[in-house]
């Protein structure tokens, strides 16, 4: 996920990029991603502080809150990858924008 460097856009958004071309790499494994996202136990995936870290530099309203629903929303769209949505990072892009925009919920 080093790669978000590269992007133009939020980081915060760029994840869900970047999570679209893995769930489509001949190496995607959902339980090794849900692992890696939920444990932080791959450098490349981003920790709670870096995930508020880039929900502020988006201009997220609550940091800490908008780091939290991100994570919430890379593990749901890892799963529903893993069970064959095509579109899952696409969908949950979507709803981070509507997080980072700080729009009541």
């Amino acid at each position: 996920m080093e790669r978000l460097a590269d992007r133009r856009q939020p980081r915060a958004l760029a994840l869900f990029d970047v999570l679209d071309e893995w769930f489509h790499s001949r190496d995607f494994d959902c339980s090794r991603t849900l692992r890696t996202i939920g444990d932080g136990i791959d450098r490349s995936a981003p920790d709670s502080e870096t995930l508020e870290r880039y929900a502020e530099q988006a201009g997220a309203s609550d940091p800490r809150e908008a780091a939290h629903q991100l994570r919430i929303l890379m593990i749901g769209a890892t799963i529903s990858a893993g069970c064959g949505d095509d579109r899952a990072a696409a969908h949950a892009r979507s709803l981070a924008e509507l997080v980072l925009d700080g729009r009541p919920r």
